[in-house]
């Protein structure tokens, strides 16, 4: 079974009666820490496992421009950015929506943390485009203070789904929505949801 998030790339394989979960660290989604992954994504997936998984739906999330909070200007659409420096993740979703959008001066880094760094305190970008979980790591992750930064448009939603292939029996299918179902009823999904609750509590995006 092959599990297709935007950041985050969970793999299971099956063989007869065994399935394996794979998966990369990407934070906040999925992190290495004390031996174990965990981690929004990383929490829904492997309760899932424990009680059979499920194929469908996840987590939302948001790309998101970040400004620093001194700038002062009203962005209404794409084309505010146009004429701005631009920092984004190279070769991620963030970055080929950009260029898909036909904005072309991007600086790309490698990490996010370069992203933050060069708004915050080097001031060698305008803005900064990343999804909003991970934008919200990075800060809390870099020490920045978070009154340090604006988030200044609001992009698109984002969803992330579990794939199975064609081979996976329908009866496992129906087991892991099921299984989503009895989660969502109980309060577990919510409660591993509450993180990004949390999150949104700290930033208010401009309207």
């Amino acid at each position: 079974m092959i599990v297709s998030f935007s950041f985050v790339a969970f793999s299971f394989a099956q063989d007869s009666n065994e399935l394996m979960l794979v998966t990369n660290e990407f934070p906040p989604y999925a992190a290495f820490r004390d031996g174990q992954f965990s981690g929004i994504a990383a929490d829904i997936v492997t309760k899932l496992m424990n009680q059979a998984g499920y194929p469908g739906k996840i987590i939302n999330d948001r790309f998101v421009f970040a400004v620093r909070s001194s700038d002062k200007r009203i962005f209404s659409s794409i084309d505010d950015f146009k004429n701005l420096q631009i920092g984004v993740n190279e070769s991620t979703p963030t970055a080929y929506r950009l260029r898909e959008l036909g904005l072309k001066k991007l600086q790309m880094v490698t990490s996010e943390k370069f992203n933050a760094k060069k708004l915050v305190a080097g001031n060698r970008i305008d803005a900064w485009y990343a999804p909003y979980l991970i934008l919200k790591y990075t800060i809390q992750f870099e020490k920045i203070a978070e009154k340090e930064i604006r988030i200044a448009f609001h992009d698109i939603e984002v969803e992330m789904y579990i794939g199975a292939s064609l081979s996976v029996p329908d009866e496992t299918v129906a087991l892991w929505q099921r299984n989503l179902g009895e989660m969502k009823e109980d309060g577990t999904y919510q409660l591993i949801l509450s993180e990004r609750k949390r999150l949104d509590q700290v930033f208010t995006f401009d309207k």
